[in-house]
């Protein structure tokens, strides 16, 4: 008689340590989630201003060079050659300096 008791304590304490582990691995499950998504949504967040500014800095470089009014002469005159000339070293400083592809280079003419 007196062993059943003790054989009661002991899974009681076995079945609330169960119950207790399986409870905290759900929370810790769900936390992790969160986290994670948190995190990927920061990530996205930075890479979407990280595109942003790349396209004002684009634009500005685009505005800059279409500013130049050799450049503007040249593109009223559909001279390709010409306009090669005039950007094809700004183009290739850029390819050489940043990784910058662009429709014209010193090789080829304009795609327009």
């Amino acid at each position: 008689m007196a062993r059943r008791p003790l054989l009661s304590v002991i899974l009681g304490t076995l079945v609330l340590f169960c119950l207790s582990f399986a409870f905290c691995w759900m929370q810790m499950a769900g936390l992790s989630e969160r986290l994670v998504k948190e995190q990927e949504a920061d990530q996205l967040n930075i890479l979407r201003a990280i595109v942003e500014e790349s396209r004002w800095r684009a634009l500005a470089q685009a505005e800059f060079v279409a500013s130049i009014p050799q450049v503007q002469q040249a593109v009223r005159a559909r001279d390709r050659e010409a306009l090669g000339r005039l950007v094809g070293p700004i183009i290739e400083a850029q390819r050489r300096k940043y990784g910058v592809s662009a429709a014209i280079t010193r090789d080829t003419s304009p795609a327009w």
